[in-house]
């Protein structure tokens, strides 16, 4: 799923001219047995690591990891709204009919292509929003948690 959304995205940007940067330096917080046993995942080169952390989040990780959320909720408007304006393009230039041409066949295979390629980013889009949604999540309990623990110790 991942590389054919890498793929995907590539092809976006290479259909607008411009790259963008694709972030896999997300992580998402995972909690297990104690507190003191925190670890999250964390991707690197080589794969995937455990990393461990200490009983809280420090203030810089929690801005960081609010930076994040907002940088990719961000991305992924800017995405949706090149994406309408491409296919609200493509059917303009479908719907427009060329003095001395007529509307053949043709435009109508171009028609149903167009709508598979929606429905194909659309899925894809929801499964990243849904992922996305997952991740503010996570970041929000763990800022609650955050939080919490710093009241008590103060």
């Amino acid at each position: 799923m991942q590389m054919s959304l890498v793929a995907t995205r590539k092809n976006h940007a290479s259909e607008n001219g411009t790259v963008q940067p694709v972030r896999h330096d997300l992580v998402s917080p995972r909690y297990y047995d104690s507190e003191n046993a925190t670890s999250m995942e964390s991707r690197t080169t080589d794969g995937s690591t455990p990393m461990k952390l200490s009983d809280c989040f420090s203030v810089s990780d929690a801005g960081r990891q609010a930076n994040d959320a907002l940088t990719t909720v961000s991305n992924l408007m800017k995405e949706f709204e090149q994406r309408r304006q491409t296919f609200n393009d493509e059917v303009k230039a479908l719907n427009e009919v060329k003095p001395g041409q007529s509307a053949n066949t043709n435009s109508a295979d171009e028609l149903r292509k167009l709508k598979q390629r929606f429905e194909g980013w659309k899925k894809q889009y929801k499964v990243r929003l849904r992922e996305t949604k997952a991740r503010l999540s996570e970041t929000e309990k763990s800022r609650r948690t955050w939080w919490g623990k710093l009241s008590l110790k103060a």
